[in-house]
């Protein structure tokens, strides 16, 4: 039985290298991938790329009235030109540019990224077709700077390319440069800022504008940032949405890109993407060369104009809290099997425990509801307008001019409740058994549509979204950097803070991570390791595999129920307090490190306070609706890309998902693993000090961010 397992290590090893290598040849028949004029392309494959064109692209180039000339006009570069059906797969088209702007000779690749497959998309064949081609290029002339310049007529096309370059080397994002501008002139078009977010890895994005015919419409760097957090992820065409967006910038029927292209950078990015394909991992850069420091940034011309926020206090009418004990005297409590007392909540939420609980809920509670409410206001509330939404937020800064600011992050079903615990000892840690130096300035918002925070009102607000507008708040609050910590939909909200604003988000810690694989390659591998080499596994990580599976049958019909159809639970959890108490608290008690008595792990008030705020800010619905949007946008589970910050997991031994540190590690730079002797899914809550004790180790002692920031 070794030996068969052996053999089929040996195998899938091969298998994987053949698969993964992006420079091997290819089987099927391929165009030679250096320079070729379209004269010399065979008639056949001309053929087929007219008829793709026709068939794919008529309605995008108006202005051609011979798809045949377009291509005659052009350097063409073709791969990959067939599948196993002897069909055209996919193309790019190439032009070389040299240009001399003052005094600097440059190559410019023009290119026009065209894919028609999934699978071929997922190969990433056109960005080591670029790759080759650079390299080519560069070997000719080594003197010449080069530049990469496409124009994208969808923003589909703008995804494709930026995905797969995700894989290589991270890139800066700066403002325009004049000396770009010019470049940009000289090809026709007006550049005006940086392209945010997700960007093609290996460049730096110099300039981005839009352009319609012999005029153009630029964009201002304010402006850009805002794009760039809350830009729509779907298919739709991106010069549209920005035109509505910004009717006196965007004039234009296109985007244009220039990026600097670093040879170094990207056959950097080529190696460790084939060893990251092949399971070896890779040696990745954490952190740019350059010092690091924190606090309020100083208000600059250029910058966009920040509103101030407005002190809130939460304040509950009197006749809210009538009706709320009207309908709790009111319940109507369904049926339950007689079952053994260790079983009551195999079935759900206990009856008996509900029904004592609404006793409690309807008299104790309530009649000392101005404490409760009291409690609440201990810290300073916020609220603030962004994207045209009211975001509401605590905001406690420290005594400590130089504290590290940080934003924790709440998640489902849970609220910036959660965190009233640690607030004090990471504000005051001198009054908490810590050192005074290990400091912060804590930011604690709600997410969109939780709490106090308005809900969005359109379809398609995701996860990401919800991270764009935590980097616009902490922005808006001032804080050059910062670092974030975050927990069930906290841990994915901080994932895509770091990924959309890396320059300012410099370190995340995390008490759950979920991964999921997306490279068809790592799941190939992973699978092979589930199920053909379960043996090689360690114990606790086949604890892990059995804990998911139990996990994945026996917990995830909230899930299924809020990921499809929100709005109709939505109608009962909205209207029933006692409804919306045992959606809730089951989850307390069944993901929490309790042995099955939740009063173990969180006190009666605590379960309560937090269930009134959704009940009293009528937001159960909109809470759920965002497992809909992230589930339809695709941003459910593994953040898109490795995220490029130094990242510390806290794993706790009852948190619902406890993933392999090596599979954590193809989407996180993991740079402290804590395995916790108790707590679970609300650490916050249950385990306090050993969450604070976690953060400080990280942020304070492993990367020593306090002294970076002293010293500057």
């Amino acid at each position: 039985m070794a030996l068969l397992y052996i053999l089929l290590t040996i195998s899938a090893l091969i298998f994987l290298y053949f698969k993964a290598n992006p420079f091997k040849k290819k089987r099927t028949k391929q165009l030679s991938t250096t320079q070729a004029d379209a004269s010399q392309v065979p008639e056949a494959t001309r053929q087929a790329v007219w008829d793709l064109f026709k068939r794919s692209f008529v309605n995008e180039f108006k202005g051609f009235k011979d798809f045949d000339d377009y291509l005659l006009t052009r350097s063409l570069l073709l791969f990959h030109d067939t599948t196993r059906e002897k069909q055209l797969q996919g193309f790019i088209i190439f032009h070389i540019v040299d240009r001399v702007v003052d005094g600097r000779e440059l190559t410019v690749v023009v290119g026009d990224f065209f894919t028609v497959t999934a699978d071929y998309r997922r190969q990433s064949t056109p960005i080591y077709a670029l790759l080759r081609l650079c390299i080519a290029t560069k070997l000719k002339n080594p003197s010449r700077e080069m530049y990469y310049f496409f124009i994208t007529y969808s923003f589909k096309s703008y995804l494709s390319f930026s995905r797969s370059m995700g894989e290589f080397y991270p890139c800066r994002v700066r403002p325009t440069p004049p000396f770009e501008q010019r470049v940009l002139d000289l090809l026709g078009t007006e550049s005006a800022g940086d392209w945010g977010t997700y960007n093609p890895r290996t460049c730096v994005i110099e300039s981005l504008a839009v352009k319609q015919g012999s005029s153009t419409g630029g964009v201002e760097e304010g402006h850009l940032s805002d794009l760039a957090r809350s830009r729509p992820r779907d298919l739709s065409t991106t010069w549209m949405w920005f035109a509505q967006q910004n009717p006196n910038f965007a004039k234009g029927d296109c985007l244009c890109v220039l990026c600097s292209i670093d040879l170094k950078n990207m056959l950097h990015g080529a190696k460790n993407s084939l060893f990251r394909a092949l399971g070896l991992g890779s040696k990745r850069m954490t952190q740019p060369n350059k010092p690091l420091s924190f606090g309020m940034a100083e208000t600059r011309a250029d910058e966009v104009q920040r509103k101030e926020p407005e002190s809130f206090m939460i304040s509950v009418k009197d006749e809210e809290l009538d009706d709320l004990t009207e309908r709790l005297e009111k319940a109507r409590w369904p049926d339950q099997l007689e079952l053994a007392p260790d079983a009551k909540w195999s079935y759900g939420t206990d009856v008996d425990y509900m029904k004592q609980l609404t006793k409690y809920w309807a008299n104790d509670y309530l009649d000392n509801w101005k404490m409760h409410e009291k409690r609440l206001n201990q810290f300073p509330h916020y609220k603030i307008e962004l994207e045209d939404r009211q975001v509401h937020f605590i905001h406690v800064k420290s005594t400590k001019e130089d504290a590290i600011p940080i934003i924790l992050l709440h998640g489902w079903p849970g609220s910036f409740y959660e965190f009233h615990k640690i607030i004090g000892p990471l504000t005051r840690p001198e009054k908490h058994g810590g050192k005074s130096d290990y400091a912060f300035h804590v930011v604690v918002p709600s997410l969109p549509g939780y709490g106090w925070s308005e809900a969005p009102l359109t379809p398609g607000y995701d996860v990401q979204k919800v991270a764009n507008l935590m980097v616009s708040l902490m922005e808006t609050l001032g804080y050059k950097q910062y670092v974030a910590q975050g927990g069930d939909w906290g841990h994915l909200v901080a994932a895509h803070m770091a990924i959309i604003d890396a320059q300012r988000c410099l370190a995340i810690h995390l008490n759950m991570v979920a991964v999921e694989p997306r490279s068809p390659i790592v799941k190939a591998k992973v699978a092979f390791d589930v199920i053909f080499q379960r043996w090689r596994l360690t114990a606790k990580e086949r604890e892990w595999l059995s804990g998911v599976d139990k996990f994945l049958e026996e917990e995830t019909g909230y899930i299924d129920i809020q990921a499809t159809k929100p709005q109709t639970i939505g109608y009962a959890l909205h209207d029933s307090p006692t409804g919306l108490a045992a959606w809730i608290i089951e989850k307390f008690r069944s993901w929490s490190d309790c042995n099955g008595d939740v009063a173990t792990r969180f006190s009666k008030d605590d379960l309560l306070t937090n269930v009134m705020i959704y009940w009293l800010t009528g937001t159960v619905t909109s809470a759920a609706r965002l497992y809909y949007e992230s589930k339809k946008s695709g941003n459910f589970a593994s953040p898109p890309i490795q995220v490029p910050v130094p990242a510390a997991i806290a794993v706790y031994p009852k948190e619902i998902l406890r993933p392999p540190r090596r599979w954590v590690e193809y989407f996180y730079t993991v740079k402290r693993w804590t395995e916790m002797p108790a707590g679970g899914h609300f650490p916050a809550l249950e385990e306090p000090d050993s969450l604070v004790a976690d953060i400080r180790a990280f942020f304070c002692d492993d990367l020593r961010l306090h002294d970076v920031f002293t010293a500057s």
